[in-house]
This record gives structure tokens, sequence and C-alpha cells, in this order.
């Protein structure tokens, strides 16, 4: 059972069985295009605008895209080329959510800071921290920067114990952006309600669609 096998036909018919299909999907599924912060449909017709940023360092508005789904009680995955990144933006976002969290606005409802005071639990993202901690590795020093705001990465250079707990985590609701490379991209299934992917380069070159259907598959 897969989204993305391709040649179903020709594998029914060596295996001697019926093949069975189905699109359906519990959450649906859309695609959209970001240029500059006009949000294009599939189709390229123009769907909203995003904001311009004033309240912290998100040129690219993936900070106000993360805050978006997180105001509806979701999570969002995103999709690096790299493992450094990852961690890059990773350190970005937590410390964008923090000066949000930390801004004297953040006591008035609505605002960015508000929803992510609202939103994210402390005591959890504490015991996320404490988790890590308890790893063979101990806790890594760009994890303990990002971890406390809800933000974490996934990658191949962070231990199988590490990158356990981020999933686990990250499907419980305590951490709500995570960024990883494409190697998360096959057989993990995580609750993220947006997936956004920073660029069409993978690690061997140019995605290619099987790639990209595993990555947004990920609802």
């Amino acid at each position: 059972m897969s989204a993305t096998l391709p040649n179903l036909g020709v594998l029914a018919k060596w295996l001697n069985a019926k093949l069975y299909y189905t699109d359906f999907r519990p959450v649906p599924l859309s695609e959209h295009l970001k240029c500059g912060r006009t949000i294009l449909n599939s189709k390229l017709e123009k769907t909203s605008e995003l904001t311009e940023n004033i309240e912290g360092d998100d040129s690219e508005n993936v900070g106000q895209l993360c805050i978006e789904t997180i105001s509806n009680g979701h999570s969002t995955l995103i999709f690096c080329p790299t493992k450094v990144w990852c961690e890059n933006l990773s350190v970005k976002l937590a410390t964008f959510f923090r000066k949000l969290g930390c801004s004297p606005d953040a006591a008035k409802e609505g605002t960015s800071g508000w929803i992510l005071r609202r939103q994210l639990d402390l005591k959890k993202l504490n015991e996320v921290v404490d988790h890590l901690k308890t790893s063979p590795v101990g806790l890594d020093k760009e994890l303990a920067k990002t971890v406390p705001y809800g933000v974490a990465f996934h990658h191949a250079g962070l231990t199988l114990d590490e990158r356990d707990i981020i999933e686990g985590c990250f499907r419980s609701g305590a951490l709500r952006v995570l960024c990883a490379t494409s190697t998360l991209s096959s057989g993990v299934n995580l609750p993220a309600r947006r997936v956004i992917i920073r660029s069409p380069m993978a690690f061997n070159g140019v995605m290619d669609i099987m790639t990209y259907r595993q990555m947004i598959g990920k609802f």
C-alpha cells in the first residue's frame, strides 16, 4: 500500500492480484505556490496575500505561515535541502517566536505573540527538553535554543534516540514546527497540517516527483 508506488497495474498483474484504488484522504490536500508575499493555487491563481511583517526577522514570511497554522491548533513541517539549513532555520524561527512572545503587544488578543503564548504548552516543552537530556548524547546545543519555543529540527546528524524523541513530541503536539531534510519523507507519517518545501533541491539534485509526493503527504 503506497501513495507513490508507480506501475500499480503491472505489479498487480505480476502478483495475479486485484488492484483496489482510492484517493480518499481524511484531510484534503491542497497545493500552493508562494511568490514573494503572494500565494497561488495549483492553477496559478492568486488566493491570498501575506502581510509585510514588521514584528521581527521574517523576510520570507515563513514564521508568519507557521503562526497561521499554529493559531488553528495545528503543526507545520518544513523540508530543507541540507542539515545546516534545517538547524539555521530552526534557530531563526525560535528567535522570531521568542521576540514575538516577549513583545509588549503579546498581551493583546489576536497578535502573533498572544497566539504563541496561548498555543505553546511550556510545561510540555520543558518535558521535551528534559527527555532530550536523558538521551545518550545529552541535549544538543542547537536544540536547546529551539525546543523551548516549540521548534525543532530532524536530520541524519541526530542520533536515533534524538530523532525518536523529536518525532514523538511532534506527533503529540508539544513541538509545533519541525524543520527536516528529505530523510523524513519516507516511511514516517507525521500530523503536519501544513508542509512547506523550502527548495526544489534534494541531496542528489533536483527532487523527483516521487520525493515531492512523499513530502507533501505528511498530513
